[in-house]
C-alpha cells in the first residue's frame, strides 16, 4: 500500500476495501462506455491532478484508464470513485438494452454485485494504490467529502442521465472543484437529452461557459478572485444599495406628496 493512499484513507476514515477481498471470484470485465476517450489523457497531462473524483463508476473502466495514466506518468495522485453500484433507472426499466443485460447478470439473489466486480477489476490491474471507492449516493458522498474539506483538480460526472440528477451532481461537485479545476462529463448526445439540458442550465445560472466534443462536455472553474477584488465588489454593492435606497425614499416622498394633493 502506498503512503499516499494510506494517508487519504485515514483522512477520510475509510477502511481498505481490498483487504481480504478475493478478486479471482470475478474475472476481469472492463465493459463500459467511452472509457478510453482522448480527453482523459489530455486533461491528466495538462493538469497533473493530485485528486480526481469520478461520480458514476459502473465497473470502473474509465477510472482504471485514468489510474493507468497516472501510473504511466508517475503522478502521485488518487482517484475517488463515487457510486452506489446498484444501477440506475435506465438499467431497471429497459428490457432490450445491452446495459440492462449487463446489470441483470450482476444480480445475486436479486442484489447487484457490480461493486465486487469493480473491486476485482482494480485488483486484477493492480491499481489499488490509486483508487478509493465511496459506495453511496452522489449527494451523500459530496457532503461527506465536503466535511473533510476535499478539493479536487478534476471531476468526472457520469452517473445519472435525467436532467435533475445530472444538474444536482454538477452543482454539488462544483463546490468540491478547486479554482482552475475542470469538471467534465459523458453522454453529450441527443439520446441523453437530460444531460445536455442540465449542462446548459448550470452554465446559464453560473455564467460559466462550456465546451462539448465527441460526446463529452467540459467546464473550467475560474481562478479565485483576490481579496482586493472582493473589497472592490463589496464597495460597489454598498454604493448601489445606497443609491437604490435613495431612489426608494424619493419615490415614497413623491407618492406621499401626490396623496396629500
Amino acid at each position: 500500500m502506498s503512503q499516499l493512499i494510506k494517508e487519504w484513507r485515514e483522512r477520510l476514515r475509510l477502511p481498505d476495501p481490498y483487504d481480504h477481498f478475493h478478486p479471482n471470484q470475478y474475472p476481469l470485465d472492463l465493459q463500459g462506455w467511452g472509457s478510453h476517450h482522448p480527453i482523459f489523457e489530455k486533461l491528466i497531462t495538462t493538469t497533473e491532478p493530485k485528486v480526481i473524483i469520478e461520480v458514476g463508476t459502473w465497473k470502473g473502466a474509465s477510472a482504471l484508464h485514468m489510474a493507468s495514466l497516472l501510473r504511466e506518468k508517475s503522478l502521485d495522485s488518487i482517484i475517488i470513485c463515487v457510486d452506489t453500484w446498484l444501477g440506475g433507472i435506465e438499467h431497471l426499466m429497459r428490457t432490450d438494452d445491452f446495459s440492462r443485460e449487463q446489470f441483470t447478470k450482476s444480480l445475486q439473489n436479486g442484489y447487484p454485485t457490480l461493486y465486487f466486480q469493480f473491486l476485482a477489476n482494480v485488483s486484477h490491474l493492480e491499481l489499488q494504490d490509486y483508487i478509493i471507492p465511496i459506495p453511496n449516493t452522489s449527494t451523500i458522498a459530496s457532503k461527506y467529502l465536503a466535511a473533510f474539506d476535499v478539493q479536487s483538480d478534476l471531476i468526472y460526472i457520469d452517473a445519472g442521465y435525467d436532467e435533475e440528477s445530472v444538474f444536482q451532481d454538477i452543482s454539488h461537485y462544483w463546490k468540491l472543484l478547486k479554482p482552475n479545476g475542470i469538471i467534465f462529463g459523458d453522454d453529450w448526445d441527443p439520446g441523453w437529452y437530460g444531460v445536455i439540458c442540465a449542462v446548459n442550465q448550470f452554465s446559464k445560472e453560473q455564467s460559466i461557459p462550456f465546451k462539448h466534443f465527441q460526446g463529452k462536455w467540459l467546464m473550467h472553474k475560474p481562478p479565485s478572485l483576490g481579496s482586493k477584488t472582493f473589497d472592490n465588489i463589496e464597495n460597489r454593492l454598498t454604493e448601489l444599495e445606497l443609491r437604490i435606497s435613495d431612489i426608494e425614499l424619493y419615490l415614497m416622498s413623491q407618492q406621499s406628496r401626490s396623496q396629500d394633493e
